[in-house]
């Protein structure tokens, strides 16, 4: 009888659309249409508020196209004032920021950890966290290590409420990833000998190297000095100048087969210019990264991260200013008032090679703390080969 009753209906209503004409079957169509988005909306409205974030960007962005994405490995030691760098370079609008993600694979990478850690980053920058779920795992296991709540977008996104679960979600951070034209990520744990390999190997992805060296001196003041930082440090060659001298030294020459090889592909930074002259030394950054003006985000991010610090020598002059630094407790010349002298003098003896290319001045007594300048104020990166 049901059956008998809804067949007659279904060729009742087939007959009478048959006589519909093709205006009318219009108007039916976009009808529907019509009630179907309404009810996905109303669908949407009740999704829990901890999945809005994402249901928001997934459908008020777009993925860029391959071919204009720019893969940036932001190369430096650890202690090297690259945080700041980071920051800044995450300030841009295009940017996804990983932070130091190859610390999932210890304080130090081993020779057979190599080819794995090269493919990790690879698919960092593909944005294919899916087969990485251990990294994700162990991120949020060592959340002290801030490896992904230092993207700041990101992890306002992926945490409502204190809610954290998408932020370890590999589809969720995937889809988030591929939103952006630019991946920058931080290595302190990798040598330029590395990165080289990374470009000549990786032809289908668009590498860009950014070195920042910082004075070795500033470096083993917070390395030592710092309690938080010494009570790792000590137990390894973190604690050693000639450790540190030399792998600076060996990746500058590295750096330089980079620049002849691939003279667009590999840029070295002082920290000490990024912190003497900020605004100018992000123009000249972003420019190497195709971006020709600064957008107001960093532009606001540079003014409120520096401040104006003065250095007085004598009573009667300022023998030296800086006019913008760090608006923090490390800046660039901080340990000269904090590094004992033999240390600074230990230093330098075990630095010389790194000094003359990086145009660091020797303080060869400690009355020159007061009267000279640690670094030369013009640095030109085409002379270190």
């Amino acid at each position: 009888m049901y059956f008998t009753y809804t067949e007659s209906f279904r060729t009742s209503l087939k007959n009478r659309l048959s006589l519909l004409s093709i205006r009318n079957r219009r108007v039916i169509i976009v009808c529907c249409s019509i009630a179907f988005i309404a009810t996905f909306i109303l669908m949407v409205g009740t999704v829990k508020r901890e999945n809005y974030s994402f249901l928001n960007f997934a459908f008020t962005t777009s993925t860029p196209s391959p071919s204009k994405e720019l893969h940036v490995i932001l190369m430096t030691y650890a202690r090297g004032g690259s945080s700041f760098l980071g920051d800044l370079l995450q300030s841009h609008p295009d940017v996804f920021y990983l932070y130091e993600p190859l610390h999932y694979f210890g304080n130090e990478i081993l020779l057979p950890q190599i080819p794995t850690s090269r493919k990790f980053l690879s698919d960092i920058f593909r944005c294919n966290f899916n087969n990485w779920d251990s990294f994700l795992i162990w991120a949020k296991q060592n959340m002290q290590y801030k490896n992904l709540q230092r993207n700041n977008r990101f992890w306002s996104a992926c945490s409502v409420k204190r809610n954290t679960k998408n932020c370890y979600n590999a589809h969720f951070i995937t889809s988030f990833c591929q939103r952006y034209l630019i991946k920058v990520v931080k290595v302190i744990r990798f040598s330029l000998n590395q990165v080289q390999e990374m470009l000549e190997k990786n032809k289908n992805l668009n590498l860009k190297i950014i070195h920042m060296v910082r004075d070795p001196r500033g470096i083993m003041k917070s390395r030592l000095m710092e309690k938080e930082v010494s009570v790792w440090c000590q137990k390894s060659l973190c604690s050693d100048f000639k450790s540190l001298c030399t792998q600076i030294s060996d990746d500058l020459t590295y750096g330089c087969e980079i620049k002849a090889k691939f003279p667009e592909k590999y840029k070295l930074l002082r920290y000490e210019d990024l912190a003497q002259k900020p605004l100018e030394t992000a123009q000249d950054i972003f420019r190497f990264l195709g971006k020709e003006s600064l957008p107001e985000e960093v532009v606001k991010f540079v003014i409120s991260h520096t401040k104006v610090t003065k250095f007085p020598v004598t009573k009667e002059k300022l023998l030296w200013e800086y006019t913008t630094f760090r608006n923090s407790s490390a800046t660039a010349v901080s340990w000269i008032n904090e590094l004992p002298f033999n240390i600074v003098l230990k230093v330098q003896s075990n630095c010389i090679d790194v000094f003359n290319r990086m145009s660091y001045n020797n303080l060869n007594t400690s009355s020159q703390i007061n009267y000279t300048l640690p670094f030369k104020e013009t640095f030109d990166e085409n002379n270190i080969c």
